[in-house]
């Protein structure tokens, strides 16, 4: 496991990556962090699957934003997040629990060309 830190709109984020291979962003539930999924991960990055779990803005260790946002502003940091990660800048698997499902859901409808596989949990 490594732990990163990144600057996505203006926040400051922590995100955890895994193993090597297929690209799996995994978005996480509400109140939770990319802590929770470090057991999963460890063992997808023996399959093969390269795991990325960010702590989402305001959970974990990411910087909370300055206003509330809806889940359209979430969405739009999923997209730049995946912007800005080498791994996750071709086409990869979309993981989303509880709250990160909804996420998952939507960012599937709006980019659905950036996904190879969506799974809701």
């Amino acid at each position: 496991m490594e732990e990163k830190k990144i600057t996505v709109k203006n926040l400051s984020v922590n995100y955890k990556t895994f193993g090597e291979g297929k690209p799996l962003l995994v978005l996480h539930g509400w109140p939770s962090s990319s802590e929770k999924w470090v057991q999963v991960s460890e063992l997808l990055e023996q399959k093969g699957i390269r795991v990325i779990v960010p702590d989402l803005p305001g959970f974990g260790k990411s910087e909370e934003p300055s206003n509330a946002w809806n889940t359209d502003g979430y969405i739009e940091w999923v997209r730049e997040f995946a912007d800005s990660v080498e791994d996750l800048q071709k086409e990869f698997i979309l993981l989303g629990h509880s709250f990160g499902g909804g996420l998952a859901a939507k960012f599937a409808v709006k980019y659905n060309q950036r996904l190879s596989k969506l799974f809701l949990v």
